[in-house]
């Protein structure tokens, strides 16, 4: 399976929920199964830097869609700074990249 995506998404606002959906489609457009995948997230301030926030990973195999999610919680804790990450999706030994990027963490101004 391909299925490296880079993308820059939408900020995650500090204090917010945050969430990233992806539908993993085959060349002719049709969702690829991703029964028995597991998955894993993680952002950093750069590569091999401590992981400042691991997102939720959820997989619904039949449309083959993953979604990425923060809590409004964990996003508040967050630097207002631009981070790295990535998403892994895992199958028996099938473990390709997701996704890969940049993404920016806009700082919280209602106190």
């Amino acid at each position: 399976m391909e299925a490296l995506v880079t993308y820059n998404p939408k900020p995650i606002k500090q204090g917010a929920d945050w969430a990233l959906t992806f539908k993993v489609k085959d060349a002719n457009g049709q969702p690829i199964s991703l029964s028995g995948y597991t998955g894993t997230c993680q952002l950093r301030e750069r590569p091999g830097s401590p992981v400042l926030a691991s997102p939720t990973v959820t997989i619904t195999p039949a449309t083959g869609t993953v979604v990425l999610s923060l809590a409004a919680s964990v996003t508040l804790t967050l630097p207002a700074v631009s981070l790295v990450g990535d998403c892994f999706i895992t199958t028996g030994t099938v473990t390709p990249c997701l996704w890969q990027g940049k993404i920016r963490v806009s700082p919280r101004v209602t106190q």
